[in-house]
């Protein structure tokens, strides 16, 4: 990658099409050498010649010092201008140099297992995480629920609806169906606000491939609904 430097822009009385040989800073900019390019490093440029202008990339010599051309886009229909002898040359970022987004959604169905996901340090050093181990590792689906007068859900991955059964008794359907009925269920809820007694234990049973039936109870052990319930489900989706 191009190397980009603050504050430096300078004149070149070079003329032609072919490498510069930078001169002066301007009045309260600096030279590359100041800006702290090393010789030999390739350096991000920006040249301007009256109405015509140039961005590239090129190597930075000490020697002259001088700067190699290769263009990324131009005036000239993308080719290196010709300077007339007294064009400004500076430092600044191209849009090739500000790195592309990731989503902020991905698909976990989308994803190959194929490769190790990068780790500066994991285990000895020396190995890499498994993508799989990324993959199975993740929730495939999560929900926070009102379990009180109206079972509502509040915010959810991979969650279809609920079902409603009783009184402390609420199915969660998925979306997207798990492959088989053996995967991990945790949940916890918040027996009543303002209670002394809000953190409860969430009994799981009746596990299929597309839902999963959560259950609450009070302190005798009878079921009793719960204001807040959030349950995470990690396995492999179908």
């Amino acid at each position: 990658m191009a190397k980009i430097f603050n504050r430096v822009k300078v004149s070149t009385a070079t003329t032609g099409t072919g490498n510069i040989t930078l001169g002066n800073a301007f009045v309260g900019y600096q030279t590359f050498a100041e800006g702290g390019a090393l010789n030999g490093e390739t350096v991000r440029y920006v040249i301007e010649d009256g109405n015509n202008w140039e961005i590239g990339e090129g190597s930075y010599s000490t020697t002259g010092p001088t700067l190699t051309r290769t263009v990324l886009e131009s005036s000239n229909s993308d080719a290196a201008i010709s300077l007339t002898g007294s064009a400004r040359v500076f430092s600044a970022f191209a849009v090739e140099d500000i790195p592309t987004p990731v989503g902020d959604d991905p698909t976990f169905n989308s994803v190959t297992s194929t490769t190790s996901v990068d780790a500066a340090t994991y285990g000895d050093g020396t190995d890499s995480v498994p993508a799989s181990a990324v993959l199975q590792g993740t929730a495939k689906a999560w929900v926070s629920f009102t379990g009180t007068t109206t079972t509502a859900i509040e915010k959810s991955y991979n969650v279809a609806s609920l079902t409603d059964n009783g009184t402390g008794d609420t199915a969660v359907n998925y979306t997207s169906s798990m492959s088989d009925a053996v995967y991990s269920v945790t949940a916890v809820s918040d027996l009543s606000v303002g209670s002394n007694n809000n953190v409860a234990p969430v009994n799981y049973e009746n596990r299929s491939v597309s839902s999963s039936r959560l259950q609450t109870v009070n302190a005798a052990a009878s079921s009793q609904d719960h204001e807040y319930i959030s349950a995470v489900i990690h396995g492999d989706l179908a």
